[in-house]
């Protein structure tokens, strides 16, 4: 599954010609991971044969487009190394299909809930000082 994902993205980079030689190297370490996995020592005939054929559309898409059949090629003759038996499989409800969790879904919900913003009154304005009197000589007015 990871390995038919991984060749999934690599075609769709080669096709958009942006394939990087990591990219190429991360099938290879799936090819070489998958085959200690599955094979016993010494029987990895099938593995070379897969890694030779990602190696030819390593090359071809360093000159140009790589075709299609190039990858049809290379699946058909990753199945037997590539294979690694499931350990369980996941039970899953038809009724209720499993909600996508992935990590922004996480830390939403470790997350504390947002509170509702608590109405504040309107602030009111500071007093204004009192500019001093010019007229200080003078006393003030009273009423008569």
């Amino acid at each position: 599954m990871r390995y038919e994902c991984a060749l999934a993205d690599l075609e769709k980079k080669c096709a958009d010609r942006k394939a990087t030689h990591e990219d190429f190297q991360r099938i290879r370490n799936l090819v070489i991971l998958n085959g200690r996995a599955t094979q016993p020592s010494g029987a990895d005939a099938g593995q070379a044969t897969t890694l030779d054929a990602l190696d030819r559309i390593e090359r071809r898409a360093s000159l140009g487009p790589v075709s299609k059949e190039d990858f049809q090629s290379l699946r058909r003759s990753a199945p037997a190394t590539t294979t690694i038996p499931p350990k369980i499989a996941p039970v899953t409800s038809a009724v209720n299909p499993p909600a996508t969790t992935g990590p922004a879904d996480l830390r939403r919900k470790s997350q504390p809930p947002k509170l509702e913003p608590v109405p504040r009154p309107a602030p009111t304005p500071a007093p204004r000082p009192q500019p001093d009197r010019t007229d200080k000589d003078k006393p003030e007015r009273t009423h008569p």
